[in-house]
Parts: structure tokens; C-alpha cells; sequence
């Protein structure tokens, strides 16, 4: 089995609850195909303890056309760790892979945010918790 780290994630439009994700048409092709009986997972992982992980499962008939999939039912202004993760059961290709982007939802005048961080890594993962590395760019503009 081979493990990737590509690229899944095209771009995000964000919601006050929750996220339209648009998928590369290259990352389709090459993961997504019938022949490679793939599943997708979304899930959106809430920065704060007190809100709800939510999980989405989808296969390739309900999403090649359209190129998106949306995670939906997520409070406004809360920051997520978003992941798109795959995997396939084709013998001869056997895959599996994670995108992953840090994004928060819109607040209730539709007010966006920016974040300094540049990447997010799963440092270590237990039943009932996740730990992150996270790197932060130092150059970002005071308001």
C-alpha cells in the first residue's frame, strides 16, 4: 500500500456554517476512478473541545461530476482543521492520503479571517485526543 500526502484541495469557500470544498480535477483522475473502488472522507475537526467533529463519507459517483463536496451543520466563527483523506482498494494501486487545511467558518455578518499559520501536522493521535505541530509565519500585518 502507498501512502501520499498529494494535493486534494483546490480551494475553500467558506460558510457561517460550514465549508464548500472544490477538488483538483487532477486528484480525481488519479484517485478517484470506479475502476479503483475509492471512498473519500471529509471531516472538519474543531479547534475548541466543546464543539462537535463532524465526519462525512462519499464515493466517487456522487462527487466526480460536481468536483466538491460540502461540510455543513458547523458553528459560525469557529476554527476547523479540515481533512480530506482517501483511500482506494484496487490491487494493483492501492492508495491512501491526506490534505488537510486550518480554516474558520464566517462570523454572523459574514466576515471572513486569515490565519499566519502555514502547515499543520498530526504529532501524535489517541483515542480521545489529537496533538498538532503547527508553524506560524512571524511576518504578518498589524492592525
Amino acid at each position: 500500500m502507498m501512502a501520499e500526502s498529494s494535493r486534494a484541495i483546490n480551494f475553500v469557500d467558506t460558510t457561517k456554517h460550514g465549508f464548500r470544498i472544490v477538488l483538483l480535477d487532477s486528484f480525481l483522475d488519479a484517485h478517484l476512478s470506479p475502476t479503483q473502488i475509492p471512498t473519500l472522507f471529509v471531516s472538519a475537526i474543531p479547534l475548541k473541545p466543546d464543539e462537535p467533529l463532524i465526519t462525512r463519507v462519499f464515493y466517487p459517483d456522487s462527487i466526480r461530476e460536481d468536483k466538491q463536496v460540502h461540510l455543513s451543520e458547523l458553528r459560525e466563527r469557529s476554527w476547523y482543521y479540515i481533512c480530506i483523506e482517501w483511500e482506494n482498494f484496487n490491487r494493483h494501486n492501492e492508495t491512501t492520503g491526506t490534505d488537510c487545511r486550518l480554516l474558520r467558518t464566517l462570523d454572523r455578518f459574514g466576515k471572513s479571517a486569515d490565519t499566519t499559520v502555514e502547515d499543520v501536522e498530526v504529532a501524535d493521535i489517541t483515542a480521545t485526543t489529537m496533538q498538532f505541530k503547527i508553524r506560524s509565519a512571524t511576518d504578518f500585518p498589524i492592525r
